[in-house]
């Protein structure tokens, strides 16, 4: 059973849920926006409009998907050095083990750490979602070609066979679409979600 618990005025879980769910929507209404921005310039674009409303989509992508895992990653840290001290244990245990750690394996230390320190168990299906998300944000954040070559190899779905910008990329482009960010977002609001994500209790002077 877990041993994650909060005191009634810090429920940490909900809250981060929400801080996503707010983040989201930001990020669904500036796309909105330049879509409309570009729609509203007419024919000032002609056929290069949808070119450069996925041109500029795609960078707000980018960014969004590297903040949301930071976002997801520094949230868990702040977590796992908290509920650590609650249980008497040495909070620099895990900076130790974090330390160097990044992508994909800091999802599988942060799970092990739940697992082995607090009892904590999760569905398969919520680490598989994190685990590509950390993928995904440690290819844009590395920028090599090696990188997005393995990225590709494990999710093709991020990439393009179309050449937007002609500049031979080997790797394949990486295409990131609406789509994308939802399965983002749905992966970190998914851990933080009361009820089916991640199991605590809130109780008064909880230890």
């Amino acid at each position: 059973m877990s041993r994650i618990a909060f005191d009634p005025d810090d429920d940490q879980p909900r809250a981060r849920l929400e801080e996503a769910r707010r983040r989201q929507a930001v990020l669904n209404d500036v796309i909105a926006r330049v879509r409309g921005a570009v729609e509203a310039a007419g024919t000032e674009f002609e056929s290069d409009a949808d070119w450069y409303v996925s041109v500029l989509v795609d960078g707000l992508l980018r960014r969004a998907l590297v903040v949301e895992f930071r976002e997801w990653a520094g949230h868990c840290e702040d977590l796992l050095r908290d509920q650590l001290s609650r249980q008497g244990l040495d909070p620099e245990r895990w900076t130790a083990r974090r330390r160097g750690v990044r992508g994909p394996e800091l999802v599988a230390l942060v799970r092990s750490a739940l697992v082995e320190e607090l009892d904590v168990s999760l569905p398969e299906s919520v680490w598989d979602a994190l685990e590509e998300l950390a993928s995904v944000a440690e290819t844009l954040s590395d920028a090599t070609l090696s990188a997005r070559q393995g990225l590709r190899a494990h999710y093709p779905d991020y990439f393009s066979p179309v050449d937007a910008f002609g500049d031979g990329d080997e790797g394949g482009r990486l295409t990131l679409r609406p789509e994308h960010a939802e399965r983002a977002f749905d992966a970190v609001m998914a851990f933080w979600a009361p009820g089916r994500g991640l199991p605590y209790r809130v109780a008064s002077g909880a230890a």
